[in-house]
């Protein structure tokens, strides 16, 4: 298996989550890192990993964004499943082998998604589990929808299939919600019940640095994959964009000191605990979640699978 990761000008978290993953690799996996030219001494961090052999593929240079350097990095993994990190973010990577074992048994699967748990830094003391992601699964698995989008975190797809899923789209913010939204129209995924990571939103999250192109963008998807959500019973359905904000606007708001006011800028955040602090917070939420549940792989019927 491949795991890549992409980074830039995130030394503090990325610390944290290249030790985990380092120590996690199994002797036949690799890890490919892509760095996007970073000034924080992040490149030479990951160098020193790769000289010591605890990375297998380094590449550092200038690109065009996020899915330029996944891009990059599923160009080159050799691995028959490639699994997706973030350089903020927290990972159950006991999950990552279950799914990594079924995947192994089951090749008719092309790849997994899962539920994730999101927090943001300025309030560590409250993790909250989406589940919207697994309610539109359900959905897509009666044959409801045709397509739909989940967070990028848990996804795990088998290399052999990207000539058919395609790359991340260089012209997206948000690349999981795009490639989420297609490659369920053209893939055989699998749901894992559990929760695979836990998602920090930060400064440099995407969706607070760009918050406008990002919920702009959230339009311009939605119609161009028609995703839509199923409208009330006596309400006319708004456009798709307007329905993603209602949808997720109420645990944003939980999330955010002070109920409604936006997130603060990268300018205004004065973290309370420590990136290491946050990621054992995070993970022992994670461990809670998994001991209270059984997690189990659902997919759709076979006759409703499409892949190779």
């Amino acid at each position: 298996m491949s795991y890549v990761i992409t980074t830039r000008n995130k030394f503090p978290m990325l610390r944290e989550v290249m030790g985990r993953l380092a120590a996690n690799r199994r002797f036949d996996e690799e890890i490919i890192a892509i760095d996007a030219g970073s000034s924080d001494g992040t490149a030479e961090y990951l160098a020193g990993l790769n000289r010591d052999g605890h990375i297998q593929q380094f590449v550092s240079e200038s690109d065009r964004g996020e899915a330029h350097g996944y891009n990059k990095g599923l160009l080159l993994a050799q691995g028959d499943l490639i699994k997706v990190i973030t350089d903020d973010d927290v990972f159950d990577f006991k999950g990552i082998a279950s799914c990594r074992e079924y995947m192994r048994s089951h090749p008719e699967v092309d790849a997994v998604g899962s539920t994730v748990g999101h927090t943001i830094l300025e309030r560590p003391d409250l993790i909250v589990e989406v589940t919207a992601y697994r309610d539109d699964f359900d959905r897509w698995q009666r044959g409801e929808i045709a397509s739909f989008r989940f967070c990028g975190l848990p996804l795990m797809i088998r290399r052999r299939q990207l000539p058919l899923a395609g790359l991340f789209h260089t012209g997206c913010v948000q690349v999981d919600f795009e490639y989420t939204l297609r490659i369920t129209r053209v893939l055989n995924l699998a749901w894992w019940t559990g929760v695979l990571a836990v998602r920090i939103d930060n400064p440099g999250s995407n969706f607070r640095r760009l918050r406008q192109q990002c919920e702009a963008e959230l339009e311009r998807i939605s119609r161009f994959h028609g995703w839509v959500e199923p409208p009330a019973a006596a309400h006319p359905s708004p456009a798709p964009w307007v329905l993603w904000r209602r949808r997720f606007g109420a645990w944003r708001r939980r999330l955010l000191p002070g109920g409604r006011q936006p997130s603060p800028t990268a300018e205004e955040i004065r973290p309370v605990i420590t990136p290491a602090e946050m990621f054992l917070r995070c993970e022992d939420w994670l461990e809670r979640q998994s001991a209270g549940r059984t997690a189990e792989f659902l997919t759709r019927p076979s006759e409703a699978g499409r892949g190779l």
